[in-house]
């Protein structure tokens, strides 16, 4: 049997592992076994018959897959946040922005649906109700409402908990992967290089 397998995929610190949550935690409502995880924990031969994989670049796809689902946060929003996590530099942030411009631009041409960062932060139970009509499981305004609060209390992993891998290989966070208040990670003038370079981004 062929599965039917999801992507979430997307710019890194997009809001791609609140949506991978959001599909894992409804898809468990209509099917007793699902594989999900990131693409480099994915053996496709798995015998789930509906696997959910997590992945950012086209180079991580060397599978088939049914449908493609992404999220779209403001840019240099991702690019801070991604600073914050320890994952760029600052003396490669122009090469950072069309990075994530490419990432952007080849997922969006192939999604079935985007989640705005902007409507998980403000009306969660929304975008899961979105959520769970492309993925085809039926679910109240209530029953969204209960796994957004099941989103909200998972907590980021403790690092030795974890060892050896980066992440929780269930819920993908990362330790220190969740912060309310984000410090400024950009400077002046990476700002003023993408004011000047990119300002056609919308």
């Amino acid at each position: 049997m062929t599965p039917f397998v999801i992507l979430i995929a997307g710019m890194p610190r997009s809001g791609s592992t609140w949506q991978f949550n959001a599909a894992r935690l409804i898809l468990n409502r209509k099917h007793p076994a699902i594989f999900s995880g990131w693409c480099a924990d994915y053996d496709p031969a798995t015998k789930e018959p509906v696997h959910l994989v997590k992945v950012h670049t086209p180079e991580q796809v060397r599978f088939d897959y049914s449908l493609v689902l992404t999220t779209k946060r403001d840019l240099l929003e991702c690019i801070g946040s991604s600073k914050r996590m320890g994952w760029l530099k600052d003396d490669n942030f122009f090469v950072q922005v069309l990075m994530q411009m490419h990432l952007y631009n080849y997922w969006n041409d192939r999604t079935t649906l985007e989640t705005d960062y902007l409507t998980i932060k403000n009306n969660p139970q929304r975008a899961i109700l979105d959520i769970s009509k492309v993925l085809e499981v039926d679910i109240t305004a209530g029953e969204a409402g209960e796994i957004s609060d099941r989103i909200n209390n998972i907590a980021p992993p403790d690092p030795d908990a974890i060892k050896p891998h980066r992440y929780d290989r269930v819920t993908l966070l990362h330790p220190k992967h969740i912060s309310e208040n984000e410090p400024a990670r950009l400077t002046e003038e990476q700002r003023r290089i993408f004011a000047e370079q990119f300002s056609y981004w919308k």
